[in-house]
This record gives structure tokens, sequence and C-alpha cells, in this order.
């Protein structure tokens, strides 16, 4: 049995150094070692405080138990055999791994991110009007971390913007902090889906800005739909001064495409005249599962576009097609035309009072009336999320629920060209 180490320094000629025997249970290989020294006083400084040591380790081990001291050195083992130099080298490494992972990404990385998935599906207006100004908006906070961009944090912030009332003008560069309820709406619908990404829920598991509310209440401002009366007289403008314009005006109104991602890319062979069915592509919804649907093709949008049976291609004209959407909604009396002869006419005309032509009022229109027809069917609410390509009930909820009587759907389906009025009648 060997000598037992004690913790003095003692002089060792040979080597002309200063030595202390470390025990075992202070060696880093586990195994009694010597250390040398070239001055005495740095041999004393060693042994000063692996005697500290020893008494911290003795009071300590009053406090393991057995299994730990197991525990501790099946670790140590373990972490070895991973090729790390022991059980506290391991530690370290993990825990480092862990605080990066803590980390939350700035708001830019987020917005980068998103931007990344899901750019390929936007179209040049989104990107202009939606996308551009929602990123200068928040100019200021790219470098914040989303840690500290919580719920009240955005709610104290969006209450800077005052909300936009009658009689401030449109044009507010003496108002700088005065957004529009659109304004504002539209930037907290964004908000929403870029903090719905996995990288913002290792921060929050619950998404900060579902609890934002809208500026107004969606159930006290109606959205733009067409009556009855109104999308007949579009129709019949469009049919007897720019019949080109039918497919798309029709198509939209009795289809409720998306008119940017949906409509503009519908071509005739995605229209089935046996089955009655048209084939619906929708970039926009693609990234949630849902690139496309079949939506029932009406018996009275089929006589809208029974010229077109054998027609080919794209359903929406090339050539000067928003000029001559404006010229159509114009002769119908829904907005003022330029020329002061033409608004003259209008002037005298009692068709309809004007009202603003909304971005998607066709697609609304549609998906407003087929609520109506469908209210107190079995599978009412499943059709219309089907046929809009809603993938919840919340858009359902918030703009068609309700919102127009069965009477005025029977009125919108019977819509019908001039020349099967005459037949009628």
């Amino acid at each position: 049995m060997g000598r037992k180490a004690t913790l003095e320094a003692s002089y060792d000629s040979s080597k002309k150094l200063w030595c202390i025997s470390i025990p075992a249970r202070f060696s880093s290989t586990a195994k009694r070692q010597r250390e040398y020294f070239k001055t005495k006083k740095k041999a004393d400084s060693r042994t000063k405080a692996l005697k500290t040591m020893e008494k911290e380790c003795e009071g300590m081990s009053r406090h393991v138990s057995t299994n730990l001291i197991e525990d501790a050195v099946y670790c140590d083992q373990m972490a070895q055999i991973y090729g790390f130099s022991g059980l506290k080298e391991a530690f370290q490494t993990w825990a480092q791994n862990a605080d990066t992972e803590k980390a939350t990404p700035t708001l830019n990385e987020l917005i980068q991110a998103y931007e990344s998935a899901n750019s390929s599906n936007w179209s040049e207006r989104y990107i202009s009007c939606r996308w551009k100004t929602f990123t200068n908006h928040v100019e200021d906070l790219l470098e914040t971390q989303i840690s500290d961009l919580d719920f009240e944090f955005w709610q104290s912030w969006l209450n800077k913007w005052r909300v936009y009332k009658v009689g401030i003008p449109k044009k507010r560069k003496n108002f700088p902090d005065i957004k529009s309820s659109e304004t504002q709406n539209n930037f907290v619908s964004t908000l929403r889906a870029v903090f719905s990404q996995p990288l913002a829920r290792r921060t929050y598991p619950e998404n900060p800005i579902l609890d934002i509310k809208p500026v107004y209440n969606l159930s006290d401002q109606e959205i733009c739909v067409f009556s009855p009366k109104e999308a007949q007289v579009l129709l019949d403008t469009a049919w007897k001064h720019d019949k080109e314009m039918i497919p798309f005006i029709a198509t939209g109104i009795f289809c409720g495409a998306r008119p940017e991602s949906e409509l503009s890319i519908l071509t005739w062979e995605d229209f089935n005249w046996e089955e009655d069915w048209i084939l619906v592509k929708s970039p926009k919804t693609r990234r949630k599962g849902i690139n496309k649907r079949y939506v029932p093709l009406s018996n009275n949008l089929k006589l809208w576009l029974t010229p077109w049976k054998k027609a080919s291609g794209l359903i929406r004209v090339e050539s000067n097609h928003r000029r001559r959407l404006e010229s159509i909604r114009a002769k119908a009396g829904l907005i003022l035309a330029k020329p002061t002869k033409e608004k003259q006419k209008l002037d005298n005309r009692s068709l309809m009072k004007l009202f603003p032509w909304g971005a998607d009022i066709m697609r609304h229109t549609y998906g407003s009336y087929l609520e109506a027809e469908c209210r107190h069917t079995k599978n009412g609410k499943s059709t219309v999320m089907a046929n809009m390509g809603h993938s919840n009930l919340k858009t359902f909820e918030q703009y068609y629920l309700n919102s127009r009587t069965p009477k005025q759907a029977a009125e919108f389906w019977n819509i019908t060209p001039p020349s099967t009025q005459k037949h009628q009648q």
C-alpha cells in the first residue's frame, strides 16, 4: 500500500524545484500526480488552494448521495466517450447551446424569414401597397429582439396611430402620426402573419398579435358588395359597350375568384362545360396547402359566357384592361367619369347611388349571396369556405355571415344577359 500523499510543499533537489503531491481525489486524471513550482511561495499558494478545496469537498460530501456519485461517474465516462474531457466540459457545451437557442431573433430576421418563405406568392400590387408599407413602418424596430416586442409593446405602439376620421385631409403631410383604419388593420394583419412563424414560436408559443383587435368592428362596417340591381346594370353596360370584358366581370361576380391572384390567370381551359365547374388555381393560398379548388359553374354564369364556350387562353383581356374596366364602371354609374360631358350624363341618371369600389368587391359580392343561398342548408358554411378558398371560419364570420337575405340571393342568381331577359319577359 502506497504512502498517503500530503498537501505540503517539498524541495526536489534533483530537479531543483518545489514539489506538491496531488491526491487522486483532486487530480484531473483521477490518479496521484505531482506539480512543480520554481518558488516556494507559488507552491505554498497552490497548497493553500488545495486545502481549501478539500474542506469544501468534505462539507459537500455530506449532502451527496451514493446515487448521485454513481450518476456523476457514469456521465463523466459517457462524456469522454463522446469526445469531451469530462463531465464539466460536456455540461458547459450543453449550457452554451441552450443559451444560443433561447436567444431571440431580431424583428429584421423574422421579417426576412417570412419574406423568403412567402414572397414567391405575392403580386406586385401586394408588394408595393402592403409589404413595403409594412416594412417602412417598422424600420426603427428592425434591430430589436422580438422578446422585447410583446403584446403590451405593440398595443402601446399602435395607440400612437390615431384613427382616421372624417374631416382630416387625405394628404396628411401635417399629420404624420395619423393612419387610416384600413392602414392600421392591414399592418396588424401582416404583423400577425409575421409572428405566426416557427422562428417566433420559440419566444412566443402563443402569437402575441392575436389579441390586438382591429380599429373598427367589421360587423359595424359593411364591405363593398353589389346589390342585385347594381350587378345587373354593370354587366348590361359591359355587354352593350365592351363585350370582351364580360368574361372577366361575370366570372368575378359569379365565381368569387380573387381578382389579382386568381381571376387574372384563369383560362378558358379551366372551364368544364359538361360537368359545370371551374378550376380556380390559387398561388396566394399555396403555402396553406390549398393550391386549387373547383367552383361550381352556376346556370346564369353559363348564360353570360355562352359566346366564349370555344375560346382559349386567358379570360382577361390583355390590352388596357384597367382603363376599360373603369370606363364600364363609369358608364354604369358606379363611379364618376373624368370627362365633363360624361359627368353631366351621369349626374342626370338615377339608376343607383355612387359608392366606393373595393378591390375585392366582385369576390365579396359572390361570397355574400352564396352564404345567403346556403344559410339554411346542412353544409352551408363548408360550401362557402370551399368555394371561396378559405382555410377556416374566421373570414366567413367576419364578412359573409348573415349579410344578405335569401330573397336578395334569389335575385342575384337570376341575373342573366339582355338576350335571355327579353325571352323571359
